[in-house]
Formats: C-alpha cells, structure tokens, sequence
C-alpha cells in the first residue's frame, strides 16, 4: 500500500509537542493583546447574519472573488493562498496519523496528498517569489514596506523549501515506488543524491527536519504578531461585514439626552468592530488606487486613515497599560479601571482628529465608497469619516467655508 514512515531517520521527535506549546502560548497572548485593543472600542452586535456570513466567506475568502479583481497581485495571492490550504490539509491528515493513531494516511489519499502538496506548494514558492519581486523591485505607490513584510514573506519561502528539500533528501536515501506523484521532491533527489553520499544525506535530513520544524513553530508563535493575522481577521471580518443598504450612515438621535457628544472624537466612541477593522487592513493599497480625492492629488489615503487609527489604538493601549499598573501599585484599581474606560486617549498625548487625521483629509473624502468596494477584507472606512466630521460641526462648528451656504440653506428649509 502507498505510504511513508513520518518520523523516518527523527529521534527525540516528541520534542514538537513542547516547541508547540511554547508558540501556541505566544500566539495566546497576542490574541490577548489584539482582543484587548479591540475591546477599547463600544459593544455592537454582529451576529445577526449567520448564514450571509458563511456565504461571505465563501465566496470572498476561499474563491477569491474580490482580490482577482485585480489579476496579477490577485493570482499571486490565490497562488500562496491554495498552496497554504492544501499543505495545511496535508499537515493535518500527517497529525491525525502520527499523534492520534488514525491510520489514513496511505493509499489514495497519500497518493492524492503527494501531488497536491508538490503541486500546491511549488504553486506557493512561485507565489513567494513573484511577491517579493513586485514588493522589492518594481515596488508600486500602493505598497508601502515595513520590516513585517519581509519577514513574512522570508518565513513562507523557507518553510515550504525546506520541505521540499527534506523530501528530496528521503528520496535520494530511499528507493520510493511513489517518488513520481511527488515530483518536485523527485527532481531535488537527482543533484542531491549527485552531490552528497548517504551519510551526509541522512544528517542533511536531520538538520532540515528541525529547522522545519522551528521554522514552522516560529510561523505559529508569530502569527497574531504580524501581517499573517490577517489569514484569520480577514474571513472573520467578511463575516462580520455590514450587509445594509451601502452609503446610509447611522442616524443620530437628537432627542436621546444620555448622549454627551454627536458624532466621533475618541477612539473608545467607535465600536469593537471599527478598532476591528484597523487590525483586518494588511495595507495592499486598493482602496488608495481607486480613491478619486488621492488620484486628484489632495493628502487624503484612505489606507493612511485606518493605519493611523490603529497606531494610536497600540499607543492607546500601552498608555492605558502603563497608568493601570502606576494606579494599582497605589492601590488604585477602581480608579484605574474607571480611567481605562472614560479617558483612554487622553495619555497619549495625540487628539484623533487634527494630530492623527488631518481635518483637511476628512473632508477631501467624497464619500464614494470606491475604497470599500474595493477592499477584499471588507474594511469600512467612509463611517468613520463620517463620524468624525459629524463631531467637527456638530460639536466643534468646523467646517470648510464652502459647506456654509449648504448649512445655511438646510436650516432656512
């Protein structure tokens, strides 16, 4: 029957379990932390549409239906996309197997898992590569690189050679009737096996298992730390998109006297979802392509908007960190608890509006909603400027002196 040994030429490989462990509880704690950020924000419920949801990400997610709007950056992110989903599916079959005794990998589907896997992942180390050439050398407006970028791209490629290398190795060691259906493996085989006698070959395979494994481990622990949450905001955010009539901002209730100030100021005024948001946004510049105000030459980058929301989100919440802790040492805890929830930005010494964004930038927006048409995470940035202009004249009485006769007229109607 087709199969393979898992731990072939590996001891000690129980050792995984512990480097596991270790990356899941780093990955824990940066959930934490994002969750915390998140909950600075105001209660909104998003669980009305299951159902859509699920559709959602279907159709947006796994078939891709708005990122290959754009072609080339599109196949590109559907090439690295599938090739994580079906090495993902082969890693989990190989688990089921090795650490819970289920005996299916071998047969059919070892043999479907052998081609998938070289098909998919070759697919995947194509997509690495054309991804860092777009990003590097013919470096488009739209993308802005940060050390992030590189480090993720770096960590794939070397995560899906070095299993492509392990299996060359085992290949050239053991005669294998099944080497065809893995057939990039088979092709590493030939110049390794030319290149390097058996022993070499058996300590090669061990110093590459357990970079693999350190390699993959590292991908777990910094996965919530990175640009590679978004593999799971994004289809979360899809869900919890707004399935509304597009353009109908939320209405303002004038009467409703437990309201202090109309519109949006404060980050903690905006919702969970909409500090959400800011985490979703992986900074791929669509929305700053198809914006009409930025193509005409005024400041506004929609992009620009919800990445600076969420750096002051982080110094919101490292400021909020740091006055609990100096509360508490005092013997303060229901004072610092009050504190996080009533002045949140206030110790950070940067006013959401006029030090973060710009006013000029909140009215160069024309409210088209091309930037959320376009965004493949369904990020909503127009609400947000909306709100935040709502408070400029609603509280402040600023605005542009060609909103005046508009204002002035309303009233008189």
């Amino acid at each position: 029957m087709a199969t393979r040994e898992v731990y072939w030429n590996i001891e000690g490989h129980n050792f995984l379990y512990l480097f596991f462990i270790i990356a899941l509880i780093i990955f824990g704690y940066g959930v934490y932390k994002r969750v915390k950020l998140w909950k600075l924000g105001q209660p909104e419920n998003r669980w009305k549409d299951i159902w859509p949801g699920i559709k959602d990400v279907i159709v947006y997610s796994f078939a891709h239906k708005r990122i290959l709007k754009d072609g080339y950056p599109g196949l590109m992110h559907a090439s690295i996309f599938f090739g994580f989903l079906f090495l993902v599916f082969a890693t989990a079959i190989i688990t089921l197997q090795a650490d819970f005794a289920i005996n299916i990998f071998n047969g059919w589907l070892y043999l479907f898992i052998k081609v998938t896997s070289n098909l998919f992942g070759l697919v995947a180390l194509i997509g690495i590569i054309v991804a860092a050439y777009r990003r590097y050398i013919q470096r488009p407006d739209r993308l802005d690189n940060k050390p992030d970028d590189a480090i993720t791209l770096a960590l794939i490629f070397a995560i899906l050679l070095t299993g492509f290398i392990i299996q060359g190795v085992r290949i050239a060691v053991i005669p294998d009737p099944w080497a065809a259906y893995a057939f990039v493996g088979q092709w590493m085989a030939v110049p390794l096996k030319a290149l390097l006698n058996e022993a070499q070959l058996i300590s090669l395979h061990v110093f590459l298992w357990w970079t693999h494994l350190v390699l993959a481990m590292a991908f777990i622990a910094y996965f919530p730390y990175s640009k590679l949450f978004h593999i799971l905001l994004g289809p979360l955010n899809q869900f919890f998109r707004n399935r509304g009539p597009i353009g109908i901002p939320e209405p303002i209730d004038f009467e409703d006297e437990s309201l202090e100030t109309f519109g949006k100021s404060q980050l903690r005024e905006f919702s969970w979802k909409a500090l959400f948001n800011t985490d979703v946004c992986v900074r791929c510049g669509r929305c700053q392509d198809n914006c009409p105000a930025y193509l005409s030459g005024k400041h506004l980058n929609p992009k620009k908007i919800i990445q600076d929301m969420r750096v002051l989100m982080e110094e919101t919440g490292e400021a909020l960190q740091g006055e609990t802790k100096v509360l508490a040492q005092a013997g303060e805890q229901e004072a610092a608890a009050a504190s996080e929830s009533e002045e949140a930005e206030e110790w950070t010494g940067r006013a959401l509006i006029g030090e973060v964004i710009p006013e000029d930038d909140l009215w160069a927006c024309t409210t088209c909603r091309s930037c959320e048409q376009q965004c493949p995470v369904f990020v909503e940035h127009v609400d947000k400027t909306i709100d935040m202009r709502r408070n400029l004249v609603l509280m402040e009485t600023r605005f542009p002196a060609e909103a005046q006769l508009a204002f002035r007229n309303m009233e008189n109607n």
